[in-house]
């Protein structure tokens, strides 16, 4: 179960928790004082749906835990538990022979006799392996051992999400980008975190250069090293190297759009999982260009957009 998400184990023992209830409401009705107080089918359906949930217990505790859970499971020969219960909850007490030795002593010296004397008397128990001594003590032991669990994973998580913040804010991401991904990052929330990234980019990148495009198309025209309405500071790159660098922005902005933004916004996540590292390393690309952006200035309406509106 380890490879299990925390989440998603955090939810199995809450579930499991929650199920360890009804077992116990359930198998408090089989043994009515001294009759039997759930049909054969019922009592069946309680032992099998015992038996998935330790099984589910089992699965998901770390190995100290699932030590303590078979411990109230399976109990000693001198001293039945939870197994024995189940293997038989209707079977009636029997005498052994400590039990007929006792009520020959009653016989001879009388019930008078023994009082006088000191000796604790003691009445013989309905049902061989009653609720109350050999199940229902047992049980509430291995609901506290989930919620130690449950304690524990809390902990894990609580540790995850620190490293995980460290891990994020040591990216030194743009104040805007932080702002629209950190908490769904921090939630796991990894495809969210890059898309919401990306807007605020987009969004960026559209207020700038004053266009009402988007994706794919706004990052093509208003980039553009000739017609383009941003433009990166001629001042401080000359010639050649600057119409490199223009069109080299271009070309990132426009690869964010069809490599990252495109698949994530049309394909399912299970389709095209994204781990912890590939998102913080997306977030720092989209910061890159969110800064590259900021370096640009508006040179006005693009010559295509000057165009359509003469024509």
């Amino acid at each position: 179960m380890s490879s299990v998400p925390l989440e998603e184990r955090m939810d199995v023992l809450e579930r499991l928790i929650a199920e360890s209830h009804k077992l116990e409401e359930t198998a408090s009705r089989i043994q009515d004082g001294t009759r039997v107080g759930l049909s054969l089918d019922e009592i069946e359906a309680f032992v099998l749906a015992y038996r998935h949930w330790y099984a589910d217990c089992l699965s998901v505790l770390a190995p100290r835990q699932k030590a303590s859970l078979r411990r109230d499971y399976e109990g000693y020969e001198s001293r039945p538990r939870i197994r024995e219960f189940l293997l038989a909850p209707t079977d009636l007490w029997e005498p052994g022979p400590q039990d007929i030795l006792w009520t020959e002593a009653l016989r001879s010296v009388g019930m008078h006799g023994l009082r006088s004397s000191g000796i604790e008397l003691r009445v013989p128990p309905h049902w061989r392996y009653p609720y109350r001594e050999t199940f229902h003590p047992y049980l509430l032991n291995q609901r506290q051992t989930l919620l130690e669990a449950t304690k524990d994973q809390k902990g894990d998580r609580q540790t995850r999400e620190s490293r995980e913040a460290e891990e994020f804010d040591a990216r030194g991401l743009h104040l805007e980008v932080r702002e629209h991904t950190r908490s769904r990052f921090l939630t796991g929330n990894y495809e969210d975190a890059i898309l919401a990234g990306y807007k605020a980019f987009e969004k960026c990148v559209q207020k700038r250069a004053h266009s009402n495009l988007s994706g794919y198309e706004l990052m093509k025209e208003v980039l553009d090293s000739q017609k383009g309405s941003l433009k990166l500071d001629p001042q401080c790159v000359e010639g050649q190297q600057y119409e490199n660098e223009q069109q080299g922005l271009k070309l990132l902005c426009m690869g964010l759009v069809r490599a990252i933004r495109n698949p994530l916004a049309h394909e399912l996540a299970q389709d095209r999982p994204i781990t912890r590292g590939d998102a913080l390393d997306i977030l720092s690309f989209i910061s890159f260009l969110y800064r590259q952006i900021e370096k640009t200035s508006y040179a006005g309406a693009s010559m295509r957009g000057a165009k359509r509106k003469g024509e």
